[in-house]
């Protein structure tokens, strides 16, 4: 497949090996010969013979490299332009753009007349003075609308562009007679092209906007652009300059905090799913049981009728479905504050409105006087009623668009009472203040909104690169970052992965970490949990002794490091950290439960039932402590005094019992009990109750795991085997 080709031409030249790149290049041009770039490919070829010629003759030449480097960067433009020109023939997404800019005029002289000549022809209908206004605008604006969405998506499937391309966009993109909207579209599209192919003049081109544009909402833009259009550090083995590049740009005062902030909210962003689905399980429910309006049979909302009968049951009901519902909306607002995309469950149905056909919509940032908006708000009072809500609520722009198109369908089936609760605001906000929401991070957080809504939900999205997968939204591991202040907030976002349970991403950071921040008691921590959660106690152990070396008394460390032990059978240290746990905090009920069961473990029976005394004095009904209670039983020759505590343990009752609920293994331990009285029948009943709550166990391996205390009661492997089959065995 020609693509394919296209692609390890593509990696070969990353890579250093232009032999092998124009030996797979060449027979592409000579196939077809129509091909644009033949000559420049021929030029190559010839330039790079010429040079490995001088070479091999021994000729001295000092712009050798120069020129090798030069080849290298020449020879990925070629591929690059290839693969687009072969996208836009086969490829869904790039055949609709480059359909959609046909025949475009993209002379830099052209683009800016047009676009400077929208902006002063609006300047003089908002004159007024004509009564042909109103028609006037309507016109201009659509032919301009037209006219952006081509221009979107030609940049989009535009070629590599010279160092007089990236002068004109960015002197375009920072002019302030281009209309702000435009500006912020066209940085949209230079992010699609560049991140699907790296180019380095479009990329430079972010940067530079990202430097010096006086607008905040552009600036942002550039800063996403400049991130995702960074995929893949072998670029720099073409471009080093970038390095520096990249740098300077980190360097600007806020400049690494912003990255941070950034990769934070991708983050976020990623989580968008799994919080939807937390809205729909614990949130809607409450919203819904409460809601004063419903939709009937004929698709008109209405206000439901009183019930009586549970005004007289319950005349506080009311009140108390008002406390329900304020208690909900608080945790909906504390989640946005705290960066959850809350809206795009809902909204997420709402993207199939013809408007959506259009890619670059999905950019475009919010007007009342977009075309298709125009249209479909036919009435003042819808008008009124949505500026409202949009200035109360803050929707991201591609949300504003499906919340006007929904109401055309259904505004005037809302009731009155209803309109007058929207047309004040009354839709869940964030509870910020106005100068939260102005901030350069909830700038960025609601165009991060946009961009997540177009790859998650576009038709054409698997066409592109997918930036919000789990292999692809983490952008501070690159090389491109290293040596930069953006490297001192390494442990600060290593902290906020582990915090949010992120240990792959956690796992590809650590080693990013450079040798003093690698040396740190807080990278020992972080290190040693990511060794935990992927299964390597042993190694865990290491580190979590390292860090105690910094911090002898660390609880953190302390705990980590029995957990540790415990898991890897290391039950000695096990049981001497639980020890000095309780040096550090005496009575501490969960140190002396773990501390008897590692006693237990090692055979010190007599050892663990101090412990256990101690924990049973101090907390004589807790649930934790009676199981330890039991189990030490159990060894101890007692099955007849563990059972009575095991039956207390699985009552439902709960038998005055403090703490946790019953679990599988409170059956398991009652059965044993009770075999070991020679209960078979109960014992029976027992193991089966374990079973329902523990499925996926089998219960000959589990009483395998267990031959160590059955055996104390004489059960050997055929009586194990002959309860297992009174176990399972479903006859009548």
């Amino acid at each position: 497949m020609i693509q394919d080709t296209i692609h390890d031409i593509i990696s070969d030249v990353l890579h250093s090996r232009l032999s092998e790149a124009l030996d797979k290049l060449k027979p592409i041009f000579a196939e077809h010969p129509s091909l644009v770039d033949r000559s420049e490919v021929e030029e190559i070829d010839n330039a790079f013979r010429m040079m490995l010629h001088y070479m091999d003759n021994d000729a001295d030449d000092s712009q050798r490299m120069d020129l090798y480097e030069n080849l290298l960067c020449r020879t990925y433009r070629v591929a690059a332009d290839l693969d687009i020109s072969w996208r836009c023939k086969n490829v869904g997404f790039y055949i609709s753009q480059f359909s959609k800019a046909a025949h475009i005029n993209m002379s830099p002289s052209f683009v800016r007349t047009v676009l400077e000549t929208y902006v002063s022809d609006m300047a003089m209908l908002s004159l007024g003075g004509d009564d042909d206004n109103g028609q006037k605008k309507e016109d201009i604006v659509a032919r301009h609308q037209s006219f952006i969405e081509r221009l979107f998506a030609s940049i989009i499937v535009s070629c590599q562009w010279s160092d007089g391309d990236r002068n004109f966009w960015t002197s375009l993109l920072l002019s302030p007679t281009i209309d702000i909207a435009d500006r912020e579209l066209i940085m949209s599209a230079i992010m699609i092209s560049a991140m699907n192919q790296f180019d380095v003049n479009k990329f430079k081109t972010t940067m530079a906007v990202y430097k010096d544009a006086a607008d905040e909402t552009l600036r942002q833009r550039a800063l996403v652009a400049f991130v995702f259009s960074w995929r893949n550090d072998d670029v720099l083995n073409i471009y080093p300059d970038l390095r520096e590049d990249v740098a300077e740009i980190t360097l600007l005062p806020g400049a690494s905090r912003e990255l941070l902030e950034l990769q934070k909210q991708l983050i976020f962003c990623v989580n968008t799913e799994k919080d939807n689905l937390k809205i729909v399980d614990e949130i809607m429910p409450t919203l819904k049981d409460n809601m004063r309006f419903r939709i009937n049979g004929l698709g008109i909302i209405e206000e439901k009728p009183d019930d009586k009968m549970r005004d007289i049951l319950n005349p506080e009901a009311d009140d108390e479905d008002a406390e329900k519902v304020e208690d909900t909306v608080r945790k909906v607002a504390d989640m946005q504050k705290n960066g959850t995309d809350i809206y795009f469950g809902g909204f997420s149905h709402m993207k199939r409105f013809s408007f959506f056909n259009a890619a670059a919509n999905w950019f475009l940032p919010f007007s009342f006087e977009q075309p298709d908006v125009m249209r479909a708000m036919q009435q003042k009072e819808m008008s009124d009623m949505l500026e409202s809500i949009f200035a109360h609520t803050p929707f991201c722009n591609s949300d504003k668009y499906s919340m006007v198109f929904a109401f055309s369908h259904v505004f005037n089936s809302i009731p009155a009472n209803m309109r007058e609760a929207l047309s004040a605001g009354g839709v869940v906000g964030t509870g910020l203040e106005k100068s939260d929401e102005d901030s350069p991070a909830f700038i960025r957080r609601l165009y991060l909104q946009d961009l997540y809504r177009f790859f998650r939900l576009y038709p054409q999205r698997h066409d592109l690169v997918r930036i919000f997968d789990d292999e692809n939204f983490l952008f501070f591991t690159s090389a491109i970052f290293y040596g930069t202040p953006v490297q001192k907030h390494f442990p600060a976002l290593a902290v906020f992965l582990h915090d949010h349970k992120r240990f792959n991403e956690l796992r590809s950071l650590l080693p990013c970490f450079n040798s003093t921040q690698s040396a740190t008691f807080t990278f020992m921590l972080l290190s040693a949990s990511v060794e935990m959660h992927f299964k390597n106690p042993s190694k865990a152990i290491r580190l979590y002794q390292s860090a105690l070396q910094k911090s002898p008394d660390s609880e953190i460390a302390l705990k980590g490091l029995a957990r540790a032990a415990t898991a890897s059978s290391e039950l000695d240290v096990a049981e001497q950290v639980y020890g000095k746990l309780l040096e550090l905090e005496p009575g501490n009920k969960s140190y002396l439960v773990h501390r008897a069961l590692a006693l237990m473990e090692l055979d010190r029976t007599s050892d663990a039932a101090k412990v256990i005394y101690e924990a049973d004095y101090r907390y004589p009904n807790d649930r934790d402590v009676l199981r330890a209670k039991a189990w030490l039983m159990m060894q101890q020759h007692e099955a007849a005094e563990a059972e009575t505590i095991y039956r207390r343990l699985t009552s439902d009752d709960d038998s005055g019992i403090d703490g946790g609920t019953i679990v599988a293994e409170d059956y398991l331990n009652f059965g044993y009990s009770l075999w070991a009285e020679e209960h078979f029948g109960e014992a029976r009943k027992a193991f089966r109750k374990f079973l329902e709550m523990a499925p996926d166990k089998d219960i000959r391996d589990v009483f395998d795991i267990d031959a160590f205390m059955l055996e104390i009661y004489n059960i050997g492997v055929e009586d194990r085997n002959l309860m297992a089959e009174l176990v399972v065995f479903n006859g009548n």
